[in-house]
């Protein structure tokens, strides 16, 4: 998979590039968004509204399909849809599954990333909240691990009471960093604590 670059287009496509040849091809979209996406169905067949993309360990592309409210898993040999989380449908933040199985879970997928265990991180922003949600890669359950409650980011406060205003960025070693005023703020999850790493917290004039 390090040899292979996958981008989307403004036509609900997702194109792979092979970086030793430059070859272009079509993997996963059918170029429309109307019909439906299920299990098992090739994925250029599929109509898609792609939003965030991540490669998993073994080389399959994860994507965040903004139409039918899922996040798939597409095999890099196979190029066949996999439902890895999300029902279909964008609940409310009482009920969006948290605790049970992923794919049995309400979200509106933003972003995803995925580390070197196999645990996937979904950017959920649904209509009426907002939060980062982990599914592990055992059980196949869904929690949610940072959220949005009307709250500032706040240093020394537990992730998950803290209010997540934009995307935060996570990396492959299970680290998050998120913007708070003129802070950034880190986190991870086996120290959930918040700390800060940049900035002094108060605006300079230049």
């Amino acid at each position: 998979s390090e040899n292979r670059l996958y981008c989307t287009t403004d036509h609900g496509v997702v194109c792979r590039v092979d970086l030793q040849t430059g070859l272009v091809a079509r993997f996963a979209g059918s170029g429309g968004l109307r019909g439906p996406a299920e299990d098992g169905m090739r994925a250029t067949d599929a109509p898609l509204a792609p939003h965030g993309l991540a490669v998993a360990r073994d080389g399959a592309l994860l994507l965040c399909d903004g139409v039918h409210f899922v996040v798939w898993r597409i095999d890099a040999a196979r190029g066949i849809l996999e439902r890895t989380a999300g029902n279909g449908s964008v609940g409310a933040a009482e009920g969006i599954g948290d605790g049970g199985p992923a794919r049995r879970a309400s979200l509106l997928a933003n972003h995803v990333a995925t580390d070197a265990l196999g645990t996937v991180f979904v950017d959920d922003k649904g209509t009426d909240y907002h939060r980062v949600r982990r599914v592990d890669p055992e059980s196949s359950q869904i929690e949610t691990i940072a959220l949005d409650n009307g709250q500032r980011l706040v240093p020394g406060k537990l992730a998950t009471s803290a209010a997540l205003q934009e995307q935060p960025a996570m990396s492959v070693d299970g680290q998050f960093y998120a913007r708070s005023g003129h802070q950034v703020l880190g986190w991870t999850l086996e120290d959930p604590v918040m700390r800060v790493v940049a900035g002094s917290g108060s605006e300079v004039d230049s």
